[in-house]
Formats: C-alpha cells, sequence, structure tokens
C-alpha cells in the first residue's frame, strides 16, 4: 500500500471563519508534504438544506433585533444536549453519507474537523475505516457539538478551554493548547505592515518557532492563554500614533440602519478618522458610499486583503465576536471594541475576551460611542490590552498544528497500516497518541 500521504478538512461555509481555519490549515500541511482537500461536507451533502441553513444564519441578526432569537435559542437548547437524544442524532447523520464516500475514494492519513460535526469518529468507526480525527475547535467557548466530533485529538484555543474539555471527560493526553489558526498572508501583512513602522528593523513573527515547542506538551499552557507572553512577536498597536483611527468591520451580516447610525454617532468623536469594511456585503457598501460621499473622514471598503495593515494602523477596531476576526486582532496588537455580539459563540467569545481585560463590549451605538471614546482618550486602558495581547498571542498556531499532526501520523503511516487491520490500527493509534 502507498504511504497516506493526504489530508480531508471538513468544514462549512457558516461565515467566514471555519473556511479561513481551513485553509490556514491547508497552507501548513502543504509545507508538511501532504495533499490536502477541502471538503464543504453539508453543501455537497445537502445543497438544499445546506442553502437555507445559511440563509437563516445569515439572517440571524435582524430577528434577533427583532425579538425572535433562534440561533441563540438553539444554541443553548443544543449546548448540553446527549448525543442520544434524537434531534443530536439527526444531526449528526447528517452529511455521514458524503463523509464515507469521500473517505473510501481519498483514503486520508487523516479526517480535521474546523466545524463541529457530531459524530465524525463513531461514523468512521462503524463503517470500518479507522482513521484519525482531530478537531481545530475555532473559538473560545467550548459547545457540546465539539465534543461530539469523538476526535483523537482537540487543539483548543486556550488554557482554559483545554481545561473545560478535560472536565468533560476527554483525556489531557489529548489535548494541545494551539491558539486559533490565522492565514499566511494575514501574518505576511502583520509583517510588512511592521517592518514599515519601524523601519524595517522590526523581526515581527517568525512562524513555526513562536509557538509551543513540541506537540507532547499537550495542556501544559500554564497559565497563559494561548502559548507564551514571549510569542507575540509584534509591538503593540497602541502607543504607534496618537488615537484617531477607528476600524470598524460591519461584516457579511450587517444592518444598514445599524451601521450608519453607529458611523455617525462616532464622527461626533473630535480627531475621528473611520475605515469601514463591508466585506462581501455589497448592498451595505453602496449605500454607505452614498451616504458619506461628502465625509472625508470615512473611507469604505468592500472585501479587502489589506486586513493586517488596517487593523495595525488602526487606533481600535469595532468588530463583531468571531473567533478568526478576535484572534487577528490579538496578533496586530489592536484594541478591540465589540459590537452587539450574537447570542451563541459570538457572546460567549465576546464575554471571554471581557473577562481577560482583552475587550470591551457595546450594546447599542451610543454605548459604542462612550466605550470608543473612553479608549481612544486613555493610554493606559490600550496599554493594558496591548499587554494582554502579548499574553494571548501563541503565534503561528497553523504550523504548530501541521507539526504536531505530522508527528502523530508520520509513525502510522510508516508501518503501511492498512483499514482492514483494525486491531493492529488501534494499537498502534493508542501507542502513538499515549507517546
Amino acid at each position: 500500500m502507498k504511504t497516506p500521504s493526504s489530508i480531508l478538512i471538513l468544514t462549512a461555509a457558516y461565515g467566514e471563519g471555519h473556511l479561513q481555519v481551513s485553509e490556514a490549515l491547508r497552507e501548513s500541511l502543504v509545507r508538511q508534504g501532504y495533499g490536502v482537500r477541502i471538503l464543504d461536507l453539508f453543501r455537497e451533502a445537502h445543497p438544499r438544506l445546506n442553502a437555507l441553513a445559511r440563509y437563516l444564519y445569515k439572517r440571524s441578526p435582524l430577528f434577533s433585533s427583532l425579538g425572535f432569537d433562534y440561533y441563540g435559542w438553539t444554541y443553548r437548547i443544543t449546548q448540553h444536549m446527549d448525543e442520544r437524544h434524537p434531534g443530536v442524532r439527526w444531526l449528526n447523520g447528517l452529511g455521514r453519507r458524503t463523509l464515507l464516500q469521500a473517505v473510501k475514494a481519498d483514503r486520508p492519513a487523516a479526517v480535521v474537523c474546523t466545524f463541529p460535526f457530531g459524530g465524525v469518529g463513531a461514523a468512521l468507526r462503524r463503517a470500518g475505516l479507522y482513521v484519525p480525527v482531530f478537531t481545530v475547535i475555532t473559538d473560545y467557548h467550548l459547545h457540546n457539538r465539539w465534543l461530539q466530533t469523538q476526535a483523537d485529538r482537540y487543539y483548543a484555543a486556550t488554557a482554559e478551554l483545554a481545561a473545560e474539555l478535560k472536565e468533560r471527560g476527554v483525556d489531557r493526553g489529548r489535548i494541545v493548547v494551539s491558539g486559533i489558526p490565522v492565514r499566511e498572508t494575514f501574518r505576511a501583512g502583520l509583517r510588512r505592515a511592521a517592518d514599515s513602522e519601524s523601519g524595517g528593523a522590526n523581526s515581527a513573527i517568525d512562524g513555526t518557532d513562536s509557538a509551543i515547542d513540541g506537540g507532547d506538551c499537550a495542556m501544559d499552557g500554564g497559565d497563559s492563554a494561548i502559548g507564551s507572553a514571549d510569542s507575540a512577536g509584534f509591538a503593540p498597536a497602541s502607543g504607534r500614533k496618537p488615537p484617531g483611527t477607528i476600524l470598524y468591520l460591519s461584516g457579511t451580516h450587517a444592518t444598514i440602519a445599524d451601521t450608519l447610525r453607529s458611523v455617525k454617532l462616532l464622527l461626533r468623536l473630535p480627531g475621528i478618522r473611520i475605515d469601514v469594511v463591508c466585506g462581501r456585503n455589497d448592498k451595505l457598501r453602496r449605500e454607505l458610499e452614498r451616504d458619506f460621499k461628502r465625509e472625508a473622514r470615512v473611507t469604505v471598503h468592500g472585501f479587502v486583503e489589506t486586513m493586517p495593515e488596517l487593523m495595525r494602523r488602526a487606533s481600535c477596531i469595532v468588530t463583531k465576536a468571531g473567533g478568526i476576526t478576535l484572534t487577528e486582532a490579538v496578533q496586530a496588537g489592536t484594541p478591540l471594541l465589540i459590537y452587539k455580539p450574537q447570542p451563541g459563540q459570538e457572546l460567549e467569545n465576546a464575554r471571554y475576551f471581557l473577562a481577560q481585560g482583552a475587550a470591551r463590549i457595546a450594546y447599542n451605538a451610543a454605548e459604542l460611542t462612550d466605550q470608543a471614546a473612553r479608549l481612544l482618550e486613555r493610554s493606559e486602558i490600550r496599554e493594558r490590552m496591548a499587554r494582554r495581547y502579548r499574553e494571548l498571542n501563541g503565534g503561528d498556531a497553523a504550523a504548530m498544528i501541521a507539526d504536531d499532526m505530522d508527528r502523530r501520523l508520520r509513525p502510522l503511516a510508516a508501518r503501511h497500516l492498512e483499514p482492514d487491520f483494525a486491531d493492529s490500527y488501534r494499537r498502534e493509534e493508542r501507542m502513538a497518541y499515549d507517546g
């Protein structure tokens, strides 16, 4: 048998975050010599149901503002729901046939989940496909669905998340505190921006050396949230220049009325300039361009490739609380104002950052303006946040995860294990993960 050399990444396009993590992992795994296939499992298996789910996900902020918080309700209801519950069993069955077909066709060395697909490990084992499953948790809060992937190894964003995994019954040897992967293009943009600010003297982040050294450390992360404080690499954003530039990330799901109201209130602050990024929300971009076409202090962007530079030059970032955006802001070192976090993982992410002293939260436009004024006027708040970002920044999580996966997979691949050798595989698997 040919030595396995491919990885199957399972993801879903509910927001950009899961896709970005998948791409970051793909880049690092390719550098390790693996072929990588990224599979949007729900879209492939159930295109109509997936389209409906994506529509409901995109519209959830609007319905939540009207009092119909179906996304938050669903998140809370399923938070501690047992796998034997009929609803969970139905969810876990979605995409199972497509998953098994993909694994049989690709014969991957491993399956990686960047979205919480329940029952992946169990489905593979029941089909006699003894393929290692790795789960990369893309939030700062543990939802039950991540546990239900039944992975051989979990990569956690923080030491607190790793401790919760252990409390929920996951053996500590199967947990690694890794941080959340971000794309190499983003990290390269931060390096360019930092070098430009320092005249080329900033060494910035050197990817693979900055994270946890050695996958065998598992959950031994000390008190820091992601890696060590020495691995941050970039100077904090605060202190580079006088405050005055706000980066407003309105995103795909933002409403036009709320964005207009928020930006207009922020413009009342003295000496303020605002970069508004609308992402792929073209309707919002056109409306803002029309409303602010005579306002020199506002620059409206659509989807941008220069996010690292925009983050670095900003005095603070107004954003939702997606795990990837928060991680990118931490790596940029720019103070965070989380605006109207949606019930569900966003709200839990926001609460974690607030508890860590790494962000402020605002629930309406007036509160956002007050919080922004306080943050921009008080350098000690920005400096305190910058210190937390240095502690939270674990460096190149994608490279560390790829290294750890490779160390676990190579002993199995070297023995040329066939999927039919179930008992042999399980023995070798235990040796690899326990060693």
